[in-house]
């Protein structure tokens, strides 16, 4: 949420601007052809290897699972569930999921759906009266694929002042109901988080249930998600990790009203019960086969970026495979789940923190590129290099220039203090990649694990002069960085 505006519960703006940025570059060929033929231990080490470096045993982290055909290959914690306790996570630990929650509620508008409760063209006033009529028509399709004009209500600049008030269901709906569309509904696409609210409304609405009761009883249950609940009337009698904020300085997340991201952000759970989720639709549960190839048939509205909105999930390419995911961020959490229905691969992460060290989204794609064979790599990549510090404010250097098939160098004239850098393509789509260590920090004469997450790399310089940067990607996973003085200015 972390309530940057259009962050709030999804990172639908993570996953435009990443999606295009983590596109995948061609490996050496005995990594492709490895492909399935991978066993799943060594799959499984590979992701252990590439995840490991990223976090710290004293400081918040991540539950991962990767499944195929519903098997888990991989399922391991990082980090702290508990700074003050020193409580380590576990795989089964609670967290909140954030935006991942629409994919859920609209799984419900589905099941009502089939049940001929309402139509997916239906003007959604029809359902909700006491919303002000508008001038042209917003179907409950268009609130599923963020295509109304309703503005998000986590934009409103109320939003971030009221954070912990309680609200009723028709309260929250009074923040917006009457401010001006955006655009033309089915025109543009827009994230909004005010229409999966009001999607939770048609569902209390037809059930004559709580949002929470309902998703419990027709949702949760069925498919023996224990742990998945709205927060505040989870069942299993396990309450979810304490959240945190902050990198440098980390502490407890800020307070948030349950009642506010409802339908939109409101549900907790563990990789364990995603991955159930994952296998349900795999196996055709819950819904017919027609609504669940709907739910994830994308829009035909642009949205300006690679990726294409569906309901409750976002289309998108890994490594040249059709892909779904969606991520959330909320005070304290961040979340992302993918899954590539070919391949039959799922790959969640919730991270236990609002201020993760890595983009959520661009891990999990990478995470799942290891695990279907093809990692994203550098090989032949032509790169640009950039440089912020005391002399030059990020502008363009010049262009790295190879030295063999998996080394690239730049040199810099670079002035005594604090230096800040990142590594890139020069139109940053097709590879951007930066720091993977923690610290993201660089030391003269020292190699230094790099990973493709476009953070930011720091350097103190001690003495002014002219410095060599040699970067060496044979290592598709963590590629190395070496930083030399090559002589005095």
């Amino acid at each position: 949420m972390i309530l940057r505006r259009e962050i709030v519960y999804c990172s639908a703006a993570i996953v435009a601007l990443t999606l295009a940025s983590a596109a995948p570059v061609a490996h050496a060929d005995a990594a492709a052809a490895a492909g399935s033929d991978k066993s799943t231990s060594n799959i499984a080490n590979e992701i252990d290897r590439f995840l490991s470096p990223l976090f710290k045993p004293d400081e918040p982290g991540a539950t991962v699972i990767v499944t195929r055909d519903g098997t888990p290959i991989f399922r391991k914690a990082y980090g702290l569930a508990d700074m003050e306790t020193k409580t380590p996570l576990v795989p089964t630990d609670v967290m909140r999921i954030a935006s991942m929650t629409k994919q859920f509620t609209a799984a419900a508008i589905m099941l009502l759906a089939e049940q001929g409760k309402l139509k997916l063209d239906d003007d959604f006033t029809m359902h909700l009266p006491d919303y002000p009529k508008q001038k042209n028509k917003i179907t409950i399709d268009q609130l599923l694929t963020h295509t109304s004009g309703i503005p998000s209500y986590t934009e409103l600049p109320s939003f971030e002042r009221n954070r912990e008030k309680e609200f009723t269901v028709q309260g929250m709906i009074d923040t917006f109901k009457n401010e001006p569309l955006l655009f033309t509904p089915g025109t543009k696409m827009r994230y909004s988080n005010s229409g999966y609210f009001l999607l939770g409304t048609i569902i209390e609405r037809h059930s004559k249930m709580s949002y929470a009761d309902y998703m419990a009883k027709h949702i949760f249950e069925p498919l023996g998600m224990n742990d998945t609940a709205y927060e505040g009337h989870e069942r299993s009698g396990r309450k979810r990790v304490n959240g945190y904020k902050g990198g440098d300085k980390i502490e407890l997340a800020a307070a948030l009203s349950n009642t506010q991201p409802y339908a939109a952000g409101a549900l907790v759970s563990s990789v364990d019960d995603l991955a159930k989720w994952d296998a349900a639709i795999a196996d055709g549960k819950l819904l017919k086969a027609e609504s669940w190839r709907k739910l994830f048939e994308p829009s035909n509205v642009a949205t300006g970026n690679a990726s294409k909105v569906a309901r409750g999930w976002f289309a998108t390419d890994i490594s040249g495979s059709d892909a779904r995911s969606h991520s959330g961020g909320i005070q304290g959490f961040m979340s992302d789940g993918v899954r590539l229905p070919k391949e039959k691969i799922y790959a969640a992460i919730l991270f236990n923190t609002e201020s993760p060290r890595v983009n959520p989204s661009i891990l999990n794609q990478r995470i799942a590129a290891i695990a279907i064979g093809k990692p994203y790599g550098f090989t032949g990549v032509e790169t640009a290099f950039y440089l912020r510090g005391t002399m030059n404010k990020w502008a363009l250097t010049q262009q790295m220039k190879s030295r063999g098939a998996n080394e690239f160098i730049a040199e810099a004239e670079l002035t005594k203090g604090e230096h800040e850098f990142k590594f890139g393509s020069k139109d940053w789509a097709k590879v951007d990649f930066g720091g993977g260590s923690p610290e993201s920090r660089a030391s003269v004469g020292q190699a230094m694990p790099m990973s493709l997450m476009g953070t930011n790399v720091k350097l103190t310089i001690g003495e002014k002069g002219r410095y060599r940067f040699v970067l060496n990607t044979a290592d598709a996973l963590w590629p190395k960085l070496r930083i030399e003085k090559v002589g005095k200015v």
